[in-house]
């Protein structure tokens, strides 16, 4: 199996290779001093070369006791970073599942109000109102004019209103087109239908008993 932390052994090597090199600096020091200054000028520069080689030491030493208490400090930052990494990166996957959720359920929710906007557009079809008046309107001719029934009779249509019969009326001469009611319930579709065409309102008389039923509109001209 392989070292789990190779920046452990590696640094003692390193040590040992600095003291190694530092010594062997001051003992060549030492042999020029001694060389040089025979007697007890030897002491002093032992001493001296001896402190040297201690201060050295100890700075390899402490640097290296400072890069292993660093070492540990920069593998569980690391770990940290990784970890952190990895947090991130669950979060972005997830976000992208909670937007295709929403989608859905926007589609879902529109689809379902599409649907109940064609319900409510069945619906309306289905209650529409019917047309102005059941009561039929029968429109005659009491003039010189041709074609003046028909021709009134599609406006009326227009308007909204159940025509009846179109035809001629002879029996008496109108002084002026007349709507002409049944009942007191047509009198207020009479005087409606009056105001459309411009003519005056009046009960039924008995010129018209042989007619249907409803309001009938004779025309003057």
């Amino acid at each position: 199996m392989g070292n789990p932390n190779p920046g452990t052994s590696t640094l003692p090597l390193r040590s040992f290779a600095f003291m190694l090199i530092s010594a062997a600096v001051v003992f060549f020091v030492i042999g020029a001093l001694v060389l040089r200054e025979p007697g007890g000028g030897n002491d002093a520069a032992s001493a001296s070369a001896t402190s040297a080689v201690g201060s050295s030491v100890a700075a390899t030493t402490a640097e290296d006791a400072e890069d292993e208490d660093a070492a540990p400090g920069d593998e569980a930052q690391a770990a940290a970073d990784r970890e952190a990494q990895q947090q991130g990166s669950d979060r972005g996957t997830g976000e992208p599942a909670g937007d295709d959720d929403a989608s859905g359920a926007a589609d879902e929710d529109g689809t379902e109000a599409g649907a109940d906007d064609d319900d409510a557009a069945a619906t309306t079809t289905e209650l529409a109102p019917p047309p102005a008046t059941a009561t039929q309107v029968h429109v005659l001719n009491n003039s010189t004019v041709a074609g003046l029934a028909a021709r009134t009779a599609d406006t009326l249509r227009g308007a909204g209103w159940q025509v009846g019969t179109v035809g001629n009326f002879s029996e008496t001469a109108l002084g002026a087109t007349t709507v002409f009611y049944g009942s007191p319930a047509e009198r207020a579709l009479a005087e409606e239908i009056a105001a459309q065409i411009g003519a005056q309102v009046s009960a039924r008389i008995g010129a018209l008993a042989g007619q249907p039923s409803g309001i009938v509109v004779v025309l003057t001209g």
